[in-house]
């Protein structure tokens, strides 16, 4: 995701919502380890490569909820 996003990322706005609208919040809600850290590197990516200018004002918003996971009891997930 994260070299689609870097090369390719005006293109990816169709991409961006599903993500967040359909994929990302089912993986961050499960409580499994392993989705959990797939939404969090998928959303690392898109704070990384897209940036403020792609994503508006879901910028901070991911952000902020990368951010939330820093006291994650899992180790992995911090």
């Amino acid at each position: 995701m994260g070299i689609l996003f870097k090369t390719h990322g005006t293109f990816c706005s169709g991409l961006i919502q599903e993500l967040i609208q359909t994929i990302l919040p089912p993986a961050l809600e499960s409580g499994e380890k392993q989705k959990t850290k797939f939404g969090l590197f998928v959303m690392d990516d898109m704070v990384e490569f897209l940036g403020p200018d792609l994503l508006g004002p879901l910028y901070v918003e991911i952000a902020k909820k990368i951010i939330s996971y820093c006291n994650s009891q899992t180790a992995a997930v911090r």
